[in-house]
């Protein structure tokens, strides 16, 4: 890539860091809704943590569709039927993986349910940064009008979401190969 953002398709990295920026506010109001439900069920209402788990993980899930499609990415002008399918897939995956690494350290790190505020904060942001984010920049991708997008906007006989190749991108998008920098006209 070159520096600035510069490439064809590249985003500049003041826009990077804004949407980084963006991401954490959403990140953090869909964590606390998260958070918040979770110690309401727990301390108010006596609910297991492993229990008041999936609820919590579904409020913040929500709240954490429409922060990411209005305010961080800015694709209200997308497909919301394409993005909410690639959302719940990317989500959903996401949810099981934290709810897997929050429930294995209550069962095997000590006095973890002492600290299951915490424990949710680590777990979600883990998760966060490995799988969702990365991928929620494809499901939310719009291409601009009347330019190209090499991202997955195309979607298959199901409506699903399908990822583009090469051979469905634009010739213009293409390098070249080096032996057809060569090869005669």
């Amino acid at each position: 890539m070159i520096a600035g953002g510069s490439e064809p398709g590249s985003i500049p990295w003041k826009s990077r860091v804004s949407k980084v920026f963006r991401a954490a506010l959403a990140g953090g109001a869909a964590t606390a809704a998260d958070v918040a439900t979770l110690t309401l069920l727990v301390s108010a209402f006596g609910v297991d943590p492993h229990y008041a788990n999936l609820p919590a993980l579904l409020v913040g899930g929500i709240l954490g569709f429409f922060g990411n499609r209005h305010f961080v990415f800015r694709a209200g002008a997308g497909d919301p039927k394409r993005q909410f399918a690639g959302y719940v897939i990317v989500e959903g995956i996401g949810l099981l993986l934290s709810g897997l690494l929050f429930d294995l350290a209550l069962r095997y790190v000590p006095h973890a349910r002492d600290f299951y505020v915490p424990l949710r904060l680590v777990s979600g942001n883990v998760v966060f940064l490995a799988w969702s984010f990365p991928l929620w920049n494809r499901v939310f991708r719009v291409p601009a009008s009347g330019a190209t997008d090499s991202g997955p906007t195309e979607t298959g006989a199901a409506g699903g979401l399908a990822i583009s190749t090469p051979e469905s991108r634009p010739q213009a998008r293409r390098a070249p190969i080096p032996s057809e920098q060569c090869a005669p006209q």
